[in-house]
């Protein structure tokens, strides 16, 4: 049979063609049996009627939904930033540390206010994984009673200069969102509201408890010596021998502690939104409390525990030049809600005075540090006479 040659004809048309419309792309597509071709010209005018469908159809969606946002009608139920849990406890179900070797842990803080610009604090991090502790291979000269897992203890207080509430006008409030596979649709609107903002000063005691593990790496740092002071020499490699005295056993990997105790002050800043509206959607809320702080940090001494050998000869680490850092600094932010028991996450990152183990970014202190749990929110708190307490 010969070809038609009219505009938007086909080959062979009697083996069959199926015109099959998609509503939700507003494509059609053409399906044929095998011998079967689509004219060229009617390919163009379908990808052309294509293109237009979908900018057609993004344009009248983008319009729809600012349309519906302008139109979203609300009262607002609640507007005091005032009233918020003065006294939280925090419990970090799960953290994690990068300091010197990678840690897995938990960790508690309880926090809360005298007054209205005082805030101490507490805080402890304890490791249950901890590689600096985990070998294989045993024998090494390690310190008596053996390595413990990371431990660090924080206690401070922050005091605010600055406790002013303020009307921001792009408070966000979420009234909706949906889920489609691997896409989110959220719909919010940005009303004003009152925020309270403190701002001040930080310090406190920072205590680290930490495992050393003197590889290859931080062997020209540190030197062995005799517990008489009579023998001073530098760590051998694994397999190697340069006559110099070595404790028994594996010699070229000591294991020992560091109990590193530092003050810390800086910057503190919160920032706490506690704003309710009454929507056609329901009741919806924004009542988020940030954290924001920056510290410096100093170790005045950076103490080294001695390690036994397999024959119970005691011997020293000896920092040589550049083996102790004792300035540091940190920096992080926690995020939480200011009044209900909700979900809590927090990140951390700096340099911490210590042992310098080697020349790597990561072995001469900076670490990242993250958390995540619960918060708990109670009213109760430390005021002084004559102040109106907030219940709980």
């Amino acid at each position: 049979m010969e070809p038609l040659m009219a505009p938007f004809c086909f080959k062979y048309p009697e083996e069959g063609m199926r015109i099959k419309f998609t509503k939700s792309t507003f494509t059609a597509s053409f399906m044929f049996n095998t011998g079967a071709c689509i004219y060229e010209p009617l390919k163009r005018t379908i990808m052309h009627l294509n293109k237009k469908s979908t900018m057609l159809l993004a344009g009248m969606l983008t319009a729809s939904m600012a349309l519906q946002a302008q139109n979203v009608s609300y009262r607002k139920t609640e507007n005091d930033p005032d009233d918020y849990k003065r006294t939280m406890l925090y419990l970090d179900l799960f953290t994690a540390d990068t300091y010197l070797e990678p840690c897995l842990g938990s960790a508690v803080k309880l926090e809360t206010m005298v007054g209205s610009r005082i805030m101490p604090y507490v805080q402890a991090k304890f490791a249950w994984a901890d590689a600096a502790t985990h070998h294989v291979v045993t024998g090494f000269p390690e310190n008596k009673g053996g390595q413990k897992k990371q431990l660090v203890i924080d206690m401070g207080s922050a005091f605010y200069l600055v406790n002013k509430n303020k009307t921001k006008r792009n408070v966000k409030i979420v009234l909706s969102s949906s889920h489609y596979g691997n896409y989110t649709h959220t719909r919010y609107i940005r009303i004003p509201a009152t925020v309270k903002r403190l701002f001040g000063v930080e310090g406190g005691i920072y205590i680290n408890r930490r495992g050393l593990e003197f590889d290859m790496k931080s062997h020209p740092f540190y030197k062995y010596q005799s517990k008489d002071g009579h023998v001073t020499v530098p760590i051998d490699e694994v397999g190697t021998s340069t006559g110099n005295i070595q404790p028994s056993g594996e010699s070229y990997k000591p294991l020992s502690m560091t109990h590193v105790v530092s003050i810390y002050g800086g910057l503190h800043y919160r920032s706490i939104t506690n704003v309710e509206i009454s929507s056609g959607e329901g009741i919806k809320a924004n009542r988020n409390t940030l954290d924001l702080y920056a510290d410096v940090m100093l170790a005045p001494v950076v103490p080294i525990s001695n390690v036994i050998d397999n024959t119970g000869t005691e011997w020293k680490l000896i920092p040589q030049s550049g083996a102790i850092r004792h300035l540091g600094w940190k920096a992080g932010f926690t995020h939480h809600n200011c009044k209900r028991v909700s979900f809590e996450y927090n990140f951390e990152f700096g340099q911490k005075p210590g042992p310098v183990m080697g020349k790597d970014f990561m072995d001469n202190g900076t670490y990242i540090s993250l958390g995540m749990g619960l918060s708990i929110g109670s009213g109760k708190y430390f005021h002084f006479k004559g102040k109106k307490e907030i219940k709980a």
